[in-house]
């Protein structure tokens, strides 16, 4: 069980530099918040790839901050809605979001929080590399109707725990998630999706708990 925290988050847009590109973001913090979220979506101005917003208070509700980050600058996105030539770059977003997690570690009221990334569509893959190239900061990563099979080797580097959450109609999809598993290092689940807006408390908790295990385990390994 996690307490209800009834006080409001404190809400920020951010602009994030990453390289030569300067991301939006925008961040929930909550009062005393124990990790962070970090929430990429992978198909800009595809509604139908979104979590329902429930998730992101539920989050909130159980302590834990929300950093949600575009990975594609306007400008990009604007050309990749002819082109799609960068939604599906996994290197690229993976690198962009690597980034936004180096930049957010060193803010005030994020220093020394675990972070977990929440991703969708082909930022799925992107979250995959990402935690695995950074295993002392990323401590879960949860894919909702992700591409998991565009992250290439980054599969088997993964250390953290992952959530894989799929449409149990989109039978494509559910294949491509399924053949990913095998490749997955970690500790790995697969959740098929009825109801996605009932899906939110228990994704909450899920995230929750893989969150406070990996500060365990950190403090252990510090000590």
């Amino acid at each position: 069980m996690y307490a209800h925290i009834d006080v409001a988050p404190d809400e920020r847009a951010l602009s994030i530099p990453v390289g030569t590109a300067v991301l939006s973001a925008r961040l929930s913090l909550p009062r005393l918040p124990c990790g962070v979220v970090l929430l990429a979506s992978g198909d800009p101005g595809v509604p139908h790839s979104l979590p329902p917003p429930s998730l992101f208070r539920s989050l909130c509700d159980r302590g834990l901050a929300t950093l949600e980050a575009e990975l594609l600058t306007r400008d990009e996105q604007v050309a990749d809605t002819f082109t799609k030539h960068l939604r599906f770059n996994a290197r690229l977003l993976a690198e962009r979001l690597a980034g936004v997690i180096e930049w957010s570690a060193h803010q005030p009221g994020l220093e020394g929080l675990p972070f977990a990334c929440f991703s969708t569509g082909a930022a799925g893959a992107a979250a995959l590399r990402a935690a695995a190239e950074r295993p002392r900061e990323v401590g879960a990563v949860a894919l909702w109707g992700g591409r998991p099979d565009l992250a290439g080797r980054g599969l088997a580097l993964l250390q953290a725990p992952s959530l894989l959450m799929v449409d149990e109609d989109n039978l494509t999809l559910l294949k491509l998630n399924r053949r990913a598993m095998a490749c997955l290092g970690g500790e790995v689940e697969l959740v098929l999706l009825a109801r996605a807006a009932d899906s939110a408390p228990a994704i909450g908790d899920w995230l929750c708990q893989r969150l406070i295990g990996f500060l365990q385990a950190r403090a252990v390994g510090a000590s």
